[in-house]
């Protein structure tokens, strides 16, 4: 994904995090599983340590046993009460 992303917007994968910083929406949340194939888990570690080095709020939580579809209940619950909670957060007047 960051090969891709890098090539498109004309930056090595080692420029990114630098050249994305200005871009970075100040309120991420990123939810992913485990075992998720789409999205590695490198991938998104890479990318939370980058908003971490630019002190871009955000939310980053690793579901164990997922695949890229959330799929226990418990898991699926906290999902929908983290997103909930962010909506209040970042969107309530």
């Amino acid at each position: 994904m960051v090969p891709v992303l890098c090539e498109r917007i004309g930056v090595t994968p080692k420029q990114y995090p630098k050249q994305q910083r200005d871009r970075a929406v100040r309120m991420v949340v990123d939810h992913l599983g485990e075992y998720d194939t789409n999205v590695p888990v490198a991938q998104a570690e890479f990318f939370h340590r980058a908003l971490c080095q630019f002190g871009v709020e955000h939310e980053y939580v690793v579901y164990p046993r997922e695949p890229h579809s959330i799929r226990e209940r418990n898991h699926q619950l906290d999902v929908l009460r983290r997103t909930r909670d962010w909506f209040d957060r970042w969107l309530s007047p």
